[in-house]
């Protein structure tokens, strides 16, 4: 377990739109979602804002990659 909103490293990830997401590995990339997810409850919109900036569909993306080269 870690602590999600005290995670200045991913807050860094997501909040630069140029962050290649692809050498991540599968626990950092995860870790992100969960930030996503969790930052939302407490912060309305934050989901659809990485929706929109397109990170999430990158991470997502990340993520497949792994999955696929295992």
């Amino acid at each position: 377990m870690y602590d999600w909103s005290a995670w200045k490293e991913g807050q860094k990830l997501l909040d630069n739109t140029d962050t290649d997401f692809d050498p991540l590995d599968m626990t950092t990339l995860c870790k992100l979602i969960t930030l996503v997810i969790r930052a939302d409850r407490f912060n309305d919109g934050c989901m659809i804002k990485h929706f929109e900036n397109r990170n999430m569909e990158k991470i997502i993306r990340a993520l497949r990659k792994h999955v696929e080269n295992k």
